[in-house]
């Protein structure tokens, strides 16, 4: 594959040979025609980022998808305990190095169910430990991690420190845990 680079005084777009430009709006409708009958997806617009919301089981094949667009940068992964809505929310960052754009995924996981979610080590080595903390402080299981164990706390901590319903530990192998 060639590659050729447009540059101008001031770059704006860098296009890849024979990549036409996307938007983030027409990436997700792609998306959404091709993975629709399957899953859901739904679809949120903020000022800032576009993100979708995407079934826990089809999350893999759609960061799969995604890589074809080029999201070749997997930012961040982070958890975020609701209890209102007894829920922890998954939110993946990805960006396209090449196209400049930023997109959200967002999975949701009811907390009256099994905690887990495929893990994304095997699409970006990024994922593996942003998916260790999140497993260390939330107790979300990360199916198809080769080493999901806990990295922030010792091995045999009880609970998981970052849930809204966490019991803070009054002592911790004879000592005294202050909080």
């Amino acid at each position: 594959m060639i590659i050729v680079l447009y540059f101008t005084k001031f770059v704006k777009k860098v296009t890849l040979y024979g990549m036409k430009y996307l938007s983030t709006d027409t990436i997700i409708s792609q998306l959404q025609a091709k993975f629709g009958e399957n899953t859901s997806i739904l679809h949120q617009s903020t000022d800032l980022q576009q993100c979708i919301i995407v079934d826990k089981n089809a999350l893999l094949p759609i960061c799969s998808a995604l890589q074809d667009y080029y999201f070749d940068h997997l930012a961040a992964i982070i958890a975020i305990d609701v209890p209102k809505e007894q829920q922890i929310e998954v939110i993946y960052q990805f960006y396209s190095i090449v196209r400049n754009l930023h997109l959200t995924v967002k999975v949701i996981l009811p907390t009256n169910t099994s905690l887990e979610v495929s893990s994304l080590t095997s699409l970006w080595q990024t994922a593996d430990w942003h998916e260790r903390e999140i497993f260390d402080l939330f107790g979300v299981k990360f199916i198809g991690h080769r080493d999901l164990r806990r990295i922030l706390l010792p091995a045999d901590w009880e609970g998981h420190p970052l849930r809204k319903d966490y019991q803070h530990q009054a002592t911790y192998h004879g000592i005294t845990v202050k909080y």
